[in-house]
């Protein structure tokens, strides 16, 4: 990340403001972030709770009615004061997320400890405070809009929603997913970014009625996708891999699975299969790997036999794993 906040007109993602203190001078760092990020983006003040220097390295996501800042920061309390209230006027509600580190959230006549995977609901609208200790890396999600769509929401403000909230899982793996929005490049991208986050958010609180269905419908099973095929990607060179398992790590049944991916014209052996020959081709290419044979690189792949590894391989590439070693 740079060394300052870049212009947002003339970057290649319009849409993201990256901000570090990595090469300012130390004593300018609190003040400049206070106004930059603090007051000017997340409208809360800040005040350090060590003697070190400062520091903090954030990026700032605008997408249509909705904004994301994920970072690390030093130590620190985050403050929505009375000045600020009357000075900006901001009713905002904010779903902070801690990513390391502890945070202890004061307000509403309420108090919350949030570890890391919790969340915690926090409003602009009224006085209120984070304390956290020791270094962080957070991610907050400031949602305007969200108040219209889940009624009462008020009575969910500062209280902890613990790590293993399905919907609350699901929020966190999507945004991972686009990478806080770096890959929403176009305007149709950014704004179905945004609906589905208010539609995950709204699943958090259990939203009613309408709302409910098209959140479970919408942005749900979108993000239910993306922990699917995340999932995939991150386990598909086990051999004992399978559809059941998939679906316990996600927590959704195998027939939800099977459905979703129907839904793109895939299933569970497409996809795994897909990623273990892709892999493959990548291993019989590369000049690091000329030591393994072709039944060693099958099976670091997850296939069971070299049999069904030759099969599929020249079905998916129209040639064999030992004429794509010839070309490299």
């Amino acid at each position: 990340m740079g060394d300052h906040v870049d212009d947002p007109v003339s970057s290649p993602l319009s849409h993201i403001i990256r901000f570090s203190t990595d090469k300012m001078p130390k004593q300018d760092r609190l003040a400049y972030f206070r106004e930059i990020i603090g007051r000017g983006a997340a409208g809360m003040d800040i005040e350090p709770l060590s003697d070190e220097p400062f520091y903090t390295s954030s990026v700032l996501t605008l997408l249509p009615g909705l904004g994301l800042i994920s970072g690390e920061s030093s130590s620190r309390i985050t403050k929505r004061t009375r000045e600020l209230i009357a000075a900006d006027g901001k009713d905002t509600l904010n779903l902070l997320i801690p990513l390391a580190g502890v945070g202890i959230g004061t307000g509403y006549n309420r108090e919350a400890v949030i570890t890391p995977g919790d969340a915690i609901l926090m409003s602009s609208a009224e006085p209120c405070n984070v304390t956290w200790p020791n270094a962080t890396k957070t991610l907050s999600v400031f949602l305007p809009r969200l108040r219209s769509i889940v009624p009462g929401i008020d009575d969910q403000i500062i209280k902890c929603i613990p790590r293993d909230t399905p919907a609350l899982l699901l929020l966190t793996n999507y945004l991972d997913a686009w990478q806080y929005g770096a890959l929403a490049t176009t305007p149709q991208m950014q704004q179905m970014l945004s609906d589905h986050l208010y539609d995950l958010v709204a699943l958090i609180f259990n939203a009613k009625g309408d709302n409910a269905e098209i959140a479970a419908q919408r942005g749900g099973r979108d993000a239910w996708r993306v922990a699917i095929r995340r999932e995939i990607a991150r386990s598909f060179t086990e051999p004992d891999f399978s559809l059941p398992e998939l679906a316990r790590r996600i927590g959704v049944t195998p027939r939800y699975v099977q459905l979703l991916l129907a839904e793109d014209d895939s299933s569970f052996v497409n996809e795994v299969t897909a990623h273990r020959l892709k892999r493959a081709h990548e291993l019989l290419q590369s000049q690091h790997h000329q030591h393994l044979s072709i039944t060693a690189i099958a099976f670091a792949c997850g296939f069971s036999t070299d049999t069904h590894f030759y099969r599929q391989f020249r079905r998916y590439y129209g040639m064999t794993p030992g004429d794509v070693r010839a070309l490299k």
